[in-house]
């Protein structure tokens, strides 16, 4: 908000006095015998996009300190800063509104207080190792063997399936595993258990007539959007291209290699088995999809990728890794 005052022979605007009409202006270095002069006020004002001055600096600084990008620390509150502000409003569960006053003031002067992520434990949910030994150092060590991006803006998801490859079908032994930053750099981590792979059902009476699809491992940029899994209930929809080969035998074995890969939409969706409690076999759950064993760990999932769409928007990356690519005991 911009604040002005006016005698004829000096200005205020924001936190910046502006003297004119100087004698000495020469002397002061000052132009045409203008002096501009900044001061330092103890109540924080209120900003919002528009304002200007040195408490916009100070804001989008301590922005940048809590780990959201406000764009130029140039002292303009502009569509960038904004949303930045609007970020750390929804991870401090404050009102999103893009307006910077007290409460919001508040919570960042906190954020800039708390310990440095150096001196901050990596966090993990649950605890211990995840699914079949998988765990966070594992996975981020595989995708950067793969050189496969990670997400590390705060709470941007990253999504990772890991297929076990004994071959035993209509099983939940593989994984999906979802991590993610906070704003002080600590990992959420959480594994679930999960197929990657069709159920027997489908691979028995695939919906295709070349096969069943099985998700070639890779990494998929921008795959799938929050929607609605066959029209029922919230799930991660397919909207961009995945890779798949087909299983044509109609056998209840996974062909994994069993044809040429091809890439589409092709409807391959994660999304749970049960609405209600754990699965333990595939059958109709997936013709292909991803799909989570325990409703309660998909329940989690969703409440994650809602505050994620929040943020950076209704789009999400998917990357399927085998047990191989892994460093498992």
């Amino acid at each position: 908000m911009h604040q002005h005052a006016r005698t004829g022979r000096w200005v205020r605007h924001g936190n910046t006095i502006t003297l004119f009409d100087l004698r000495d202006g020469a002397r002061t270095g000052s132009r045409a015998g203008v002096l501009e002069l900044e001061f330092e006020s103890s109540a924080r004002p209120t900003l919002r996009r528009g304002s200007s001055g040195s408490a916009v600096r100070d804001l989008q600084t301590q922005l940048r300190s809590a780990g959201f990008d406000p764009g130029p620390v140039d002292g303009i509150f502009g569509s960038q800063t904004e949303s930045a502000v609007r970020s750390f409003q929804n991870s401090r569960r404050l009102t999103v509104d893009g307006i910077v006053g007290s409460q919001t003031w508040g919570a960042l002067g906190s954020a800039s207080t708390s310990p440095p992520p150096s001196q901050l434990p990596v966090s993990t949910y649950p605890p211990f190792a995840g699914v079949g030994g998988v765990n966070l150092q594992n996975v981020l060590s595989a995708m950067a063997r793969k050189r496969y991006p990670v997400f590390t803006q705060p709470y941007r998801l990253n999504i990772v399936g890991v297929r076990d490859l004994t071959g035993e079908p209509n099983r939940f032994n593989d994984s999906i595993n979802v991590f993610f930053k906070d704003n002080f750099g600590n990992w959420t981590f959480k594994s679930n258990p999960a197929t990657t792979d069709p159920g027997t059902y489908y691979l028995l009476n695939p919906m295709n007539v070349s096969g069943t699809a099985i998700v070639v491992p890779g990494q998929y940029p921008n795959s799938h959007a929050l929607g609605l899994h066959r029209g029922q209930y919230t799930a991660l929809v397919q909207q961009g291209p995945i890779t798949v080969v087909r299983d044509p035998n109609k056998d209840d074995r996974l062909d994994f290699a069993s044809g040429t890969p091809i890439s589409g939409v092709y409807g391959i969706n994660i999304h749970r088995a049960t609405s209600s409690g754990s699965s333990t076999v595939v059958d109709r759950y997936s013709a292909g999809c991803q799909v989570f064993a325990n409703s309660s760990d998909f329940a989690q999932l969703i409440e994650w990728c809602q505050r994620h769409s929040q943020m950076y928007g209704n789009v999400f990356s998917y990357t399927l890794l085998e047990e191989a690519d892994l460093d498992l005991d």
